[in-house]
C-alpha cells in the first residue's frame, strides 16, 4: 500500500480544472488502496479534515493576489517538513499543479503534473491580440511569473506527468528536458456523475431554461478562454436562430468586461452569466444544454470537454494545444481554427439545426470518454509511475537550501 501526499494550490470548492483533477485522482487512488493526504489552500486558516476517502490539510496563504501562490508554496513546504519530522511515512509527494516549488527541501521523491504550457499560451495570445491587449493580459495574469514557477517545477521534480502529448512535447522543448523525464497520462472524468441520464429538471429551473436551444460554456472568465470570440459568433447565430440562448458558467477577472461586451451587442436577454456553481449542479447543467462550446486560445487538455462528452453532448472547440487529443473532429464534435468567429458560428449552427448529427456526436463522445478517460484508467497508470519511481529513488532526509 502506497502513502501518497498530493499538494494542490486548487481544490474543491475552488472552481478550476486542476482542483477537479486533484479531487478525482485522490478518490481514485484511495479506491486502489493508497493512503492519500491532500495539502491545499484555505483562506480561513489552517484546517485538518477528513475527506470522503482521504485526509485534507488546508493551509492559509497570504491574501494579496500576487503573494497567494508564492506563500502557499512556502507554507506547504513547511507542512511537508512537519509531516516528515513526525516520521509520518510518505512514499511520494505529488504536486498536482504547474507551479509547484521544491526550493526548500531536497531528497524527496517528487512528481508534478503539468496541465498547461504557459509559454505556448503567451505566444498564442500574442498572435491574436494587439499590443495593448497583450500587455494587459501579461499583467493581469502574471504569465511571466507562472512561466518561472513552471520552469522550476520541471527542473526540480524527479518525474513529470503531462496531461497530453502536446503538453509533454511543449515542456520538453521549452525547458530542455529529456523525453524519459515526462510521462503522458490524460485527465479523466467521473462517468457515473456526468452521464446522459442525469436529471436536468433542477438545472432548467435554476437557469430558467425553456424550449430554446441552449449553448453552454463552462470555465474561467479569462482571456485565454476565447469568450469574446464566442459572443461574436453567437451574435451571428442569433440572426438565424433568434430563440437560441448562451449560458456562461464561471467566474473570472473579465466578468465586467464581458458583461459590457454583451450589452454592446444587445444580447442581454439571450446571454446569461451564472458565475461559479457547486460541483454537484454541473452534471445537470450540462444535461440541460444542447451544445457545449470551448473556444480557447490555448488549452493543455480541457477537462470540461470530457464532462460535456461524458454527458453525451456534442462539442465545438478550437484547434489549439491538446484539444485534438480529446475531441475527434467530425466524430465527437467540430474543431475550428483559432479566433475564427465565422467558423465558430458555422459549427454551432451546423450542430444545432441537425439533431441527428448532434445526437451522433454526443453518443460517440460518451463512448470515447468511457474507453479512454475514466479515473480507474488514469489512477492505475499513475500508480505504475509511482512504483517505477520508487524502484529508482529512495527517500532521503530533508536538506535546507
Amino acid at each position: 500500500m502506497l502513502d501518497i501526499c498530493l499538494i494542490a494550490y486548487e481544490f474543491p470548492p475552488v472552481f478550476g480544472g486542476e482542483g477537479m483533477y486533484t479531487y478525482g485522482l485522490a478518490k481514485a487512488l484511495s479506491r486502489l488502496g493508497c493512503n492519500i493526504t491532500v495539502i491545499t489552500t484555505d483562506l480561513g486558516g489552517e484546517i485538518r479534515q477528513k475527506g470522503e476517502d482521504f485526509d485534507i490539510i488546508r493551509i492559509s496563504p497570504l491574501k494579496k493576489p500576487f503573494l497567494k501562490m508564492l506563500s502557499f508554496n512556502i507554507r506547504s513546504n513547511k507542512k511537508i517538513k512537519e509531516i516528515l519530522t513526525k516520521q509520518q511515512n510518505v512514499d511520494i509527494f505529488h504536486y498536482t499543479n504547474d507551479y509547484a516549488n521544491f526550493s526548500l527541501y531536497s531528497g524527496l521523491s517528487t512528481i508534478a503534473t503539468l496541465h498547461h504550457p504557459f509559454a505556448e499560451e503567451r505566444r498564442a495570445c500574442k498572435s491574436v491580440s494587439n499590443n495593448i491587449e497583450y500587455l494587459r493580459y501579461l499583467f493581469r495574469y502574471k504569465i511571466p511569473f507562472l512561466e518561472f514557477l513552471e520552469r522550476q517545477t520541471c527542473k526540480k521534480a524527479n518525474k513529470l506527468i503531462a496531461v497530453s502529448r502536446y503538453v509533454a512535447d511543449s515542456i520538453i522543448k521549452e525547458y530542455h528536458l529529456k523525453s524519459n523525464e515526462v510521462v503522458v497520462i490524460p485527465n479523466a472524468v467521473n462517468t457515473d456523475l456526468f452521464n446522459p441520464e442525469v436529471d436536468s429538471t433542477k438545472a432548467k429551473k435554476l437557469l430558467l431554461f425553456n424550449r430554446e436551444k441552449t449553448i453552454l460554456f463552462v470555465g474561467r472568465l479569462e482571456y485565454n478562454k476565447g469568450i469574446f470570440h464566442l459572443i461574436d459568433a453567437f451574435f451571428l447565430l442569433k440572426k438565424d436562430m433568434p430563440g437560441t440562448k448562451l449560458v456562461l458558467v464561471g467566474e473570472g477577472k473579465l466578468k465586467n468586461q464581458i458583461l459590457s461586451f454583451i450589452a454592446a451587442r444587445n444580447l442581454g436577454t439571450s446571454v446569461k452569466i451564472i458565475g461559479g456553481v457547486e460541483s454537484e449542479h454541473l452534471p445537470g447543467i450540462y444535461a440541460a444544454s444542447d451544445l457545449f462550446v470551448l473556444p480557447s486560445i490555448m488549452e493543455g487538455f480541457g477537462i470540461v470537454l470530457l464532462e460535456a462528452m461524458a454527458t453525451g453532448k456534442p462539442c465545438v472547440t478550437t484547434r489549439v494545444g491538446g484539444i485534438e487529443e480529446v475531441v475527434i473532429d467530425g466524430k465527437t464534435g467540430i474543431i475550428v481554427p483559432l479566433a475564427d468567429t465565422v467558423s465558430l458560428y458555422n459549427a454551432m449552427k451546423t450542430i444545432l439545426v441537425n439533431e441527428d448529427f448532434a445526437k451522433k456526436l454526443g453518443m460517440a463522445g460518451r463512448r470515447r470518454v468511457k474507453e479512454n478517460f475514466t479515473w480507474g484508467i488514469v489512477a492505475k497508470r499513475t500508480v505504475d509511475v509511482y512504483k517505477d519511481m520508487l524502484q529508482d529513488h529512495t527517500i532521503g532526509g530533508i536538506t535546507n537550501e
